[in-house]
């Protein structure tokens, strides 16, 4: 097997996922190939060369995404003007900080408590 098709194959994976979806599918595959050498079923390992996709995120137009961000918030209702704000200060889902009521608002101890839809924590 050619090495240049397990790049190919790395790089399709790329273009549809999350660099930490890819390099987790592409670790399968580097361990599949590197058992069939192991066991005498290839001559030689061609992911063995192939290396991870970068992980870290590469900042692309932040002053775009600012500029979007407040035409948004100047657009929106006050109640979703404060929404947005909540969420983007917090980091919890929109979803999550929407279902909230007084009752999870403790303004003595400036805590919130809230449970997250995606795993039922609390936070």
């Amino acid at each position: 097997m050619n090495r240049h098709i397990v790049v190919e194959f790395r790089n399709s994976l790329a273009g549809k996922n999350a660099p930490s979806t890819v390099n987790a599918d592409f670790k399968c595959v580097k361990m599949a190939f590197r058992a069939a050498k192991r066991d005498g079923y290839l001559l030689e390992d061609p992911a063995e060369v192939a290396d991870t996709v970068r992980t870290k995120p590469v900042r692309r137009g932040s002053r775009l995404l600012f500029q979007k961000f407040s035409e948004l918030l100047e657009a929106a209702d006050p109640e979703w003007k404060s929404l947005t704000l909540f969420e983007l200060y917090t980091g919890k889902r929109l979803a999550d900080l929407a279902v909230l009521t007084w009752d999870n608002v403790d303004l003595l101890k400036n805590e919130i408590r809230l449970r997250t839809r995606k795993n039922w924590q609390t936070a």
